[in-house]
């Protein structure tokens, strides 16, 4: 059985990609098959028989997590100031 779900890529670890679900399921993939990742990128794992056989870069996703991010440590440093 094949299932496609949502992830992130949490760290690269012993030359693992270590991913969680948004279920907080974990998986892992070598990291030699995809160079360019890293931690905190959004992604969508591909599954069969519930272990993860590929990755894809969920590109928009990504960036759009990183405004969200750089908007709350900012409104963070802003309510420390005031």
């Amino acid at each position: 059985m094949t299932e496609k779900v949502h992830a992130s890529l949490d760290r690269i670890e012993e030359g693992q990609l270590v991913c969680y679900t948004d279920d907080d399921r974990l998986f892992t993939l070598p990291a030699s098959a995809y160079p360019d990742l890293k931690g905190g990128e959004a992604v969508e794992l591909t599954l069969e028989n519930g272990r993860a056989v590929a990755l894809a870069l969920l590109a928009r996703e990504t960036e759009e997590n990183k405004k969200k991010a750089h908007a709350l440590f900012a409104a963070l440093l802003r309510k420390k100031k005031g």
